[in-house]
């Protein structure tokens, strides 16, 4: 895996590429050793965003099937017209959370100050050119593109305490 410049909001920001496997890819704790998107059943369509089963990762909908993308964890974009989509949710995080690529070491991508609940903004860009890279090899200079923002927030007024927190439906 290697770096990218990325040009969201810093250009001195390095974002990691990581690997989009059916059409997801995640961020999750170590410990999530499967994680799988909570999906709201009455949804008509995938959102780019949703927690983890787990409720302490998340699952960012690619328009890719599978290959590679770009994702950069940093702050609000100075423009966010710059980028094509945007989702939110919340999540309660407790540990550093990681991108997973099968072979490859984890690599950190978010190690909050503290544990506590956080909104989760993503944006994206290029989603829509390059559903099958293998159709298409020589698309791989316009990958897929996300940024992902952290912002902690006080626990929901409606959520148990932390150890038994289930994530918002």
């Amino acid at each position: 895996m290697a770096g990218f410049r990325s040009r969201s909001h810093d250009p001195g920001t390095v974002g990691v590429r990581t690997f989009a496997e059916a059409a997801l890819f995640y961020l999750a704790p170590i410990a999530d050793d499967g994680p799988f998107p909570d999906w709201r059943p009455e949804l008509d369509e995938v959102p780019l965003v949703a927690p983890t089963v787990a409720g302490s990762g998340i699952a960012i909908a690619t328009g890719i099937k599978m290959g590679p993308v770009l994702v950069e964890v940093g702050g609000l974009p100075d423009d966010p017209g710059n980028w094509e989509e945007h989702g939110s949710t919340q999540v309660h995080i407790r540990e550093p959370l990681v991108s997973a690529v099968g072979g490859h070491e984890p690599i950190t991508m978010f190690s909050p100050a503290a544990a506590g609940h956080y909104r989760v903004d993503v944006y994206a860009v290029n989603r829509e050119i390059n559903r099958d890279l293998a159709r298409k090899p020589k698309a791989r200079k316009n990958l897929e593109r996300y940024l992902v923002v952290f912002t902690p927030i006080q626990q929901p007024a409606e959520a148990p305490d932390a150890a038994d927190y289930q994530p918002p439906r």
